[in-house]
């Protein structure tokens, strides 16, 4: 194989990898944009075997099964992993061509390499934000109808009292009236803050900066927004960080643990003493936060019925029904799974699981 082939090539197309080997996969000639995108330089790599430019999860035979087949039907081409000098990967397109002698013998091959890794992080991302954008799309239809739903009910009871109230009404059926129209309004307030709240959290989990931050430290700011209720009804929460400092949105955290702990003590039990425990530790790479308790527990099947929005599963206890909407939206939006493990009767156990913010300070 003379080198005016490759020379010729290397005038045709620039600002690519371009270089030559034998039948073999023995490297021949390296151009300049090899040098660029691969790392080697021509003296670096000449006479060595291709199989080194491939990652190493690579299989073993892919160099050879490349060869053969550009041999076999005069051309390879595909998308792939490349490896670097210094052993980084890049997304590279490929197009390997077998080059025949007079007698239509392979006598070698011309491989030429383009760098892609930018337009495959541009895709990854956009398939990433049309994901979100697709699920919220789903929410925005589920925020709608909700909306529609909820603040149905107090306009109507809002109206069917002013059609009611007349300058006739006795007093004491008129401030009877007007206590109900009262509570009509505070309801439609209530839902209406609601519906803004979930607008506001949603846009944080999005833009929720990560900090370098100690779980215990969220845990005491969540123990003092709920001093009254872990006061008065639940003095009994046990810790056991065994991993403690993590890179995380510190207002998701606190907004994790406090849609936990809060809604453990909501659901005790009036049958004994109230008990929460919220755990840290290390499973693989994932962060796994766990916050059990020994309350009513909830029925078989209605787990996941629980994160969907303003869904409650006990109406005599207080609350909008957005919270563990918000904590599921937050923990899909890391990466994350959340798995229940519920009795009823006997408590309810919450485990979240988050990939790679475990910092490596953890002592």
């Amino acid at each position: 194989m003379k080198d005016p082939v490759f020379s010729r090539v290397i005038k045709e197309i620039k600002d690519y990898a371009i270089f030559t080997m034998d039948r073999e996969g023995y490297v021949m000639s390296w151009n300049e944009g090899a040098k660029r995108i691969k790392g080697y330089g021509a003296e670096e790599i000449t006479g060595k075997y291709f199989g080194l430019l491939f990652p190493e999860d690579a299989p073993e035979d892919k160099p050879k099964k490349e060869l053969e087949e550009a041999s076999r039907n005069g051309r390879f081409e595909e998308e792939g992993w490349r490896k670097r000098k210094n052993g980084a990967l890049f997304w590279a397109h490929i197009i390997l061509t077998a080059i025949h002698n007079e007698e239509g013998q392979v006598v070698g091959f011309v491989k030429v390499t383009q760098d892609l890794t930018e337009k495959k992080k541009f895709e990854e991302a956009l398939f990433r934000k049309n994901e979100r954008l697709i699920k919220a799309n789903a929410d925005l239809d589920n925020f709608v109808y909700t909306a529609s739903h909820d603040l149905k009910s107090p306009v109507n009871n809002i109206e069917g009292l002013l059609n009611y109230i007349t300058p006739e009404l006795e007093p004491k059926k008129m401030a009877q009236m007007l206590e109900y129209l009262k509570t009509s309004v505070e309801k439609l307030k209530s839902t209406i803050t609601d519906l803004s709240n979930i607008a506001l959290l949603q846009k944080d989990i999005e833009d929720g900066s990560q900090d370098d931050i100690y779980i215990e430290e969220i845990f005491e700011d969540v123990k003092y927004s709920l001093t009254n209720q872990m006061r008065d009804d639940c003095p009994n929460v046990e810790t056991d960080f065994q991993v403690k400092k993590i890179k995380f949105s510190r207002l998701n955290l606190k907004s994790i643990l406090y849609n936990l702990i809060s809604n453990s003590i909501k659901y005790k039990s009036p049958e004994r003493d109230c008990r929460v425990k919220l755990s840290s530790f290390r499973e693989n790479d994932h962060l796994i936060l766990e916050v059990s308790d020994n309350g009513i527990g909830m029925p078989a099947g209605y787990q996941q019925k629980i994160f969907k929005m303003f869904s409650r599963m006990h109406k005599h206890v207080d609350g909008s029904g957005i919270g563990l909407y918000i904590l599921k939206r937050i923990v899909d939006n890391s990466g994350g799974t959340i798995d229940i493990q519920s009795e009823e009767g006997k408590g309810t156990t919450f485990r979240i699981s988050l990939p790679n913010v475990i910092s490596p300070e953890n002592s």
